[in-house]
């Protein structure tokens, strides 16, 4: 069938803006193509509005949805216009137009400027249109037409702070709100992409307060509404249970560029598509740099990635991207998206098939026309082998009999090798908005993907679909929650399967990108959490052989690779109990105790089942009491009998010995020095005396007491002041006895 020219401008203008173009500046499934939804036609937000007028304004009159995407008015097969769900990232607001620096745009007119700008939108060059709009804008700033078009090239490119900016200053104006009734949800999208819900809400209230009397106003108000129940699910989503760990893999893998579409059939080798270069985001002499994804493959060593390196093989070319790779299980057949524009400027994209004989991919050829429709863009292959031994293809197509801007499709391939007829997923899994990059795992009947259609927190969110048994329909449609789904694009959800690793895509904040914080893909690891793990046990004392429990310490958990303090738990009554995360893994415990030995306890939790590990730690005193002075007890003047408070001190040096069998105590009299010294030697043996036989009353073995006298030769103070008179005071802490440690028993 021959395509007229008006149809053919048609599907082209129609095809580009859907957003399957997306060489130099975003990944097929970026979010500043995967941002639309079936809505009414917006008559009054004209941010594209002249696309795709040809000079005479003759062939085809154009209009744009609220997402900016151009629709042929005169071509009744086109489907409607799709409204847009940007992208989210967590970002501060603080931004000014840019002064463009480009050379190629300093001599020419504002009109190119814009014409330019919205060539660029059209093929998805959206840094490129960034440039011209906002070179166009500092020309004339009072430009409403012109502000909006840099708002939603930004918010195309994912550059939410700067969107927001734009928008935050269209909507300060009657004017601007007049001219563009959207741009407050908008703004309220891109706030929400930026992490800031509690003014993304305000903001989207108050475009729903706003009386709107035209059916796609009120429409939009629908999708406002979806986005703050969003917002209200975070609370819920942050309650339940971790189950995922992200790790951003290293830069061998991640760069700059959008890195994206990753797929590993084992634990050591992985096949990803990047868009790395020099510098992909300048214009150049031509107007646009095209920056072709490839594959590549990085391999890990001692637990690193290898820096990645492009793929040898035809299917890498210098005039289409290649993305989405899948091989199959036996590793002898490869799928993969392929997208490329022919001279005409038409973007096709589809799935192409490579075999591996041994000696290497051969050039890929398309599947046929039932995966590959002649009128849309087919991407994000996955294959899969049912319970009838029959391949099942799943992929993304935005195809006219789809409910949104892509749904997710699957194929049976039939006995002749050829895949059947594409069927769609249904309204569970499918929705208005954007559905992609689909993995069905067939042990468990899940079915992952991500969407803006359902109800998320961000731009795409991961979900997950259980197919009933008969392969009829999908229940228990979820949310992936928080960890995997973050404010950003959240894509290629690939689950923990060898050895608990998986696999994701995102934009979210923190990863590399050359212009903005959330303008390019990075790939992250995935793998099931392991979960916390109480470890709890028992302190034990142990001085000299003698042992009890311990009522105060600490006890540390630290690494065992790097000895880094994790978390501590304070001894209590002899025991302790602290909360650990099994990703630790290998970790010892470090009682510690002032004048004891640290005692160790080396354990590796990781691959622990149980929810609590009980263990006995034992705590070793390295400190003597010989030489120490365990009490003291005194006497009146001239006396060897025991005063009545005696027995608190004499009870405890009962106890000491008691815990401490194997010391030798000494019980040493003394006296002041008032009569003659053989009288004070003999008092202070009588003094002694008493006292160890109220020891050995007590049932203390004779054995633990050595008897002394040591009379007035040690005073503890003066008997006499300095001037020479009697010290009361003195004399009276003379007249005593002390308990010294002076050995141990043989």
């Amino acid at each position: 069938m021959k395509i007229s020219g008006i149809l053919k401008t048609t599907f082209l203008l129609t095809f580009l803006v859907s957003g399957i173009t997306s060489f130099s500046q975003t990944t097929d499934n970026g979010a500043s193509t995967i941002k639309t939804e079936k809505a009414p036609k917006s008559k009054t937000d004209t941010s594209v509005v002249k696309a795709a007028k040809q000079k005479k304004e003759k062939e085809v009159k154009t209009d744009t949805s609220a997402s900016g995407k151009v629709k042929a008015e005169k071509t009744p097969k086109i489907k409607k216009e799709k409204a847009p769900k940007d992208t989210t990232a967590m970002v501060s607001k603080e931004v000014k137009v840019e002064k463009v620096s480009n050379d190629i745009l300093t001599d020419m007119k504002f009109g190119k400027k814009k014409k330019g700008g919205i060539k660029m939108m059209a093929k998805g060059y959206y840094f490129d249109a960034v440039d011209y709009f906002q070179s166009a804008l500092n020309e004339k700033p009072k430009k409403w037409k012109m502000l909006n078009l840099l708002a939603e090239a930004s918010m195309k490119s994912r550059n939410y702070v700067n969107a927001e900016n734009y928008y935050s200053r269209l909507s300060q104006t009657e004017k601007g709100l007049k001219k563009f009734p959207l741009t407050k949800y908008k703004q309220g999208l891109a706030l929400k992409a930026m992490g800031n819900y509690t003014q993304a809400t305000d903001t989207l209230k108050s475009f729903l307060a706003k009386e709107y009397k035209k059916e796609e106003m009120l429409s939009m108000k629908k999708f406002a509404r979806r986005e703050i129940q969003g917002i209200e699910m975070i609370d819920t989503l942050s309650k339940r249970p971790v189950e995922y760990k992200l790790i951003s893999l290293n830069g061998n893998i991640n760069t700059a560029f959008n890195d994206y579409a990753p797929f590993s059939m084992d634990l050591f080798n992985l096949y990803f598509s990047s868009q790395r270069g020099n510098d992909p985001y300048n214009l150049t002499e031509a107007g646009t740099n095209k920056l072709y994804a490839r594959f590549y493959e990085s391999k890990k060593f001692a637990g690193d990635w290898s820096k990645a390196s492009e793929v040898t093989t035809d299917i890498n070319t210098q005039v289409a991207n290649a993305n989405d790779a899948f091989v199959s299980s036996d590793g002898k057949t490869m799928y993969y998206t392929r997208k490329s524009e022919d001279e005409a400027g038409i973007v096709s994209s589809k799935i192409f098939v490579s075999e591996n004989s041994g000696s290497g991919w051969s050039v890929g050829h398309a599947l046929n026309e039932n995966i590959n429709d002649l009128m849309s863009g087919s991407k994000n292959p996955m294959l899969y082998t049912n319970a009838d031994g029959k391949e099942v293809l799943y992929f993304s197509s935005n195809r006219l009999s789809s409910r949104g801007a892509y749904d997710i499709y699957y194929s049976i391939k039939s006995e002749s090798g050829e895949f059947g007829r594409a069927k769609n997923a249904g309204s569970a899994i499918n929705t208005t908005g954007e559905d992609v990059t689909p993995f069905f795992e067939p042990e468990s009947r899940t079915l992952y993907f991500s969407s803006n259609g359902q109800i998320n927190i961000g731009g795409l969110d991961v979900f997950k679909g259980t197919q009933s048994e008969d392969g009829t329909e999908w229940t228990s449609v979820s949310n992936l929650g928080i960890v995997v789904n973050s404010s950003a694009d959240d894509y290629y959800f690939r689950p923990a399967k060898n050895f608990g690793l998986g696999y994701l895509v995102s934009n979210r904040r923190g990863g590399n990108s050359v212009k903005c914080e959330t303008c390019s893909d990075d790939i992250y690891s995935v793998r099931m959490a392991r979960g916390n793990v109480t470890v709890m046990g028992t302190i034990t004392e142990d001085i000299n052989g003698v042992k009890s429990s311990s009522k105060n310490g600490v006890v540390e958990v630290r690494k065992t690779s790097d000895n880094s303090l994790i978390t501590q738990a304070k001894i209590s009554d002899g025991r302790f109990s602290v909360v650990v995360d099994k990703e630790n893994e290998g970790i010892y415990l470090s009682a510690k105790k002032t004048d004891f030995e640290e005692s160790k306890v080396a354990l590796n939790i990781g691959d622990y089942k149980p929810e609590s590990i009980i263990t006995e730690m034992i705590l070793k005193r390295t400190f003597t009491y010989i030489g120490v002075k365990i009490g003291t007890v005194f006497f009146d003047y001239d006396k060897w009998g025991l005063r009545p408070e005696a027995p608190d001190t004499l009870n405890k040096v009962i106890a000491f010995i008691k815990q401490f069998p194997n010391y030798i105590i000494e019980v040493g009299g003394h006296t002041d020095d008032i009569g003659p010294a053989f009288f004070n030697d003999s008092l202070g043996l009588k003094r002694a005396v008493a006292v160890n036989k109220y020891l050995l009353s007590k049932d203390v073995p004779s054995l633990n007491t050595n008897v002394k006298s040591y009379g007035e030769k040690t005073p503890l103070a003066p008997n006499k002041n300095a001037d020479g008179s009697d010290s009361g005071k003195g004399r009276q802490l003379n007249r005593r006895v002390e308990f010294i440690v002076v050995g141990e028993k043989k």
